[in-house]
């Protein structure tokens, strides 16, 4: 703690790391108290229902993904304020976003100080200096725990003397461990053993409580996903749009429907009566004298202009539809495509949740079954017989304990 608060207080960016959680705890009570003891920490303090406080100016991490405040599981921040009114705290992560945490965002395994970290978790992490208590973990956690600095890394070893010091870490530094990254919760049981028959021990306790933990978060996640996504909304609409906008054009190729009356309607009957007119025309000026055909060369070109006017509404109204149905169709394959990722989204939900059920179901077997073996005394074997075929009768092999010869204590008179 004195060379973590001695480079922080020199402004440097140091952290202190540890094997067991429990000493991790101890180490971040410590820092943080120095932390509030130097002025370190403003503002009004907000207690957690897990019984964790925090301040303003306190440096936290994310011990589990929030994907509805954008945190990724090991991401530290800064707390810049809070409201214990409304109990939230709002965080500053390192990337410069504000992030707001309130309720079940705060529990002890959603997030957590920062000024000590697990080994494992400082993974990926770089500091300027960093502190080890080297209280276990092997050699691979040995590795990331002396790579994390940039300038300096410092062990602690707790021994009677440097020698000691030294072939305890040399011990530990060659062992490989590679299991033990799932860190206890707990410290070393240093009682002998033997001395409370009656008990299941520390270690047994400890592992019934990383069972129940483990089943528990399990039981957290297994979240039911829903129902099924349905149809996005609006996509009802833009298709009974578009199914209409290519019906328009198909009676526009006929001058049916919604175009038998209208300006394109009137001027459909327009041209249409004009056609014959300018037959009619046509026919005369080829039968009729030289005055005949001057008068049909003079009203020919209004008759060509009714047909013109149409082909103009025609061309504009295709048009108008072409671009219509272009944006309907755009509209609509957005929204299916919207509506694909929900299901693939829902299907992988429904996956995870099928697979942590059947992980809690497991461990949740596994967990009684250890806390039978660890709580109730060992039973004698039971005696095994060979099945029995009708009409005979064979006694199965017998288990016979004989009693084990003791010293004697007191001599027999006259032995």
């Amino acid at each position: 703690m004195d060379g973590w608060a001695a480079d922080t207080a020199g402004g440097a960016e140091a952290a202190l790391l540890a094997w067991r959680r429990a000493n991790v705890a101890e180490l971040n009570a410590k820092a943080r108290a120095w932390m509030a003891a130097s002025g370190r920490l403003t503002g009004p303090e907000l207690t957690t229902y897990d019984g964790v406080s925090y301040r303003a100016g306190d440096r936290v991490v994310a011990l589990a993904p929030d994907r509805d405040a954008g945190l990724v599981t090991s991401q530290r921040a800064t707390i810049t304020d809070v409201d214990a009114d409304a109990a939230a705290v709002t965080l500053r992560a390192d990337d410069g976003r504000q992030i707001r945490l309130t309720g079940e965002q705060l529990g002890a395994d959603r997030i957590g100080h920062a000024y000590a970290t697990t080994v494992h978790r400082s993974q990926g992490a770089t500091v300027e200096r960093a502190h080890l208590y080297a209280d276990g973990g092997g050699r691979e956690l040995a590795y990331v725990a002396m790579s994390r600095a940039r300038h300096a890394s410092t062990a602690y070893v707790v021994a009677d003397d440097l020698d000691q010091a030294r072939e305890d870490l040399t011990r530990d530094w060659a062992a490989r461990r590679t299991p033990t990254w799932a860190i206890d919760t707990g410290l070393p049981d240093t009682r002998k053993a033997g001395t409370d028959p009656g008990s299941i021990g520390e270690r047994g306790r400890v592992g019934i409580v990383a069972l129940r933990r483990a089943h528990d978060r399990l039981l957290a996640t297994a979240t039911q996903p829903g129902r099924p996504p349905t149809t996005p909304e609006g996509s009802d609409d833009v298709r009974t749009a578009l199914t209409c906008a290519q019906q328009h054009l198909a009676d526009l190729a006929t001058m049916t429907g919604v175009y038998a009356a209208g300006p394109i309607g009137d001027a459909a009957r327009r041209a249409e009566n004009e056609a014959s007119r300018r037959a009619e025309i046509e026919q005369t000026a080829t039968a009729g004298g030289w005055i005949e055909r001057r008068h049909a060369r003079r009203d020919l070109p209004e008759a060509t202009a009714a047909a013109d006017r149409l082909a103009g509404l025609v061309a504009a109204e295709h048009c108008r539809l072409d671009q219509e149905i272009g944006g309907l169709q755009t509209t609509l394959d957005a929204l299916d495509q919207r509506s694909v990722t929900a299901a693939g989204r829902w299907r992988r939900a429904a996956g995870e949740h099928a697979a942590a059920t059947r992980s809690q179901q497991r461990l949740g077997r596994v967990l009684e079954a250890t806390r039978r073996g660890l709580e109730q005394p060992d039973q004698p074997e039971r005696t095994t017989r060979h099945r029995r075929t009708p009409g005979t009768w064979q006694p199965g092999p017998r288990h016979v304990l004989e009693p084990e010869p003791t010293e004697a204590t007191h001599e027999a008179p006259g032995l």
